[in-house]
């Protein structure tokens, strides 16, 4: 089958959802005031909206090249109260649109933007998704701050819609790892390689100026809030995996003796050997079928 370059159409029974993810608790074990404030504040398509303003912006600026002083987010503006820079930096374009391959850079942007927000929200719902780029957003806010802080007053905004971006992409490399986009339209890649370099930038970055780790924390804390305690439990499931597979092999057990056995139902992949076996969230042992109907509780 051919990748797609752009595969805008997904259908939310084909999407696997993440329990247990900290938008998720928030809104399904919480009182139903949060679930009507989250209804409230759902914004379908928000991420989208926001990549088209900034094309916008980006459009404008041709007319007026100093209304990116205006939006940009400065701090010591913000002080003398002009508060709307606290949501106008979301729109400071990207390139100059001077530059004719800066439109051609716009559109995918755009493309992609609607792509990472067609997933997520069929993923996830709208609520949740538009509490993700919510989350986000103030991330970027406070990181800003971090950076005014730390030069007082003097260093430059390094986010914005740039880092907000990252972590749509970061999420939906998450969720849909295998979907290949087309590299330079030629080389078919799997997002999720595509996402393990954008990670391995920012941790460069991190580590050629160590005071930018709490920046970078900042403006992508909706991506570690949401994922970062799902990847821990994961590494944690593997690892014990890997010391019951060595501890396995050292005992030498006879062909007779099962290795996995399912807690709920008693399976092992002797008896059901078309079953897969995984560690739940309780430590315990569960096959594929068990732990399905556990998560659909």
């Amino acid at each position: 089958m051919r990748p797609q370059l752009l595969p805008f159409r997904f259908s939310p029974t084909t999407l696997a959802s993440r329990p247990g993810n900290v938008i998720t608790g928030l809104v399904s074990t919480r009182p139903s005031f949060l679930r009507r404030l989250s209804e409230v504040f759902s914004f379908p398509g928000l991420f989208f909206y926001i990549a088209c303003l900034n094309a916008v912006t980006f459009a404008l600026e041709l007319a007026n090249p100093l209304l990116v002083e205006w939006i940009r987010l400065d701090w010591n503006a913000v002080f003398r109260g002009e508060l709307w820079r606290l949501v106008s930096f979301l729109f400071v374009p990207w390139e100059d649109p001077r530059n004719p391959w800066a439109w051609i850079f716009i559109f995918f942007v755009l493309l992609l933007a609607r792509l990472f927000t067609q997933v997520i929200e069929a993923t996830w719902g709208v609520a949740k998704a538009s509490g993700y780029v919510y989350l986000g957003i103030l991330g970027n806010i406070l990181g800003s701050l971090y950076l005014h802080l730390i030069t007082g007053g003097s260093g430059p905004f390094l986010g914005g819609a740039a880092l907000l971006s990252l972590s749509m992409f970061l999420a939906f490399a998450t969720l849909q790892p295998n979907v290949p986009l087309m590299l330079f339209f030629v080389l078919p890649v799997k997002v999720k390689y595509l996402g393990w370099v954008a990670a391995a930038f920012v941790v460069l970055a991190m580590l050629g100026s160590p005071i930018l780790f709490p920046f970078f924390a900042l403006s992508l804390g909706n991506y570690l809030l949401i994922f970062g305690p799902g990847t821990l439990r994961s590494w944690k499931q593997n690892s014990q995996t890997t010391k019951r597979r060595a501890d396995f092999k050292g005992k030498n057990l006879p062909e007779t003796e099962s290795f996995h056995l399912c807690v709920e139902c008693g399976a092992t992949e002797l008896s059901h050997p078309e079953l897969e076996f995984r560690i739940g969230e309780d430590g315990e042992e569960y096959c594929g079928a068990c732990l399905a109907k556990r998560k659909s509780l």
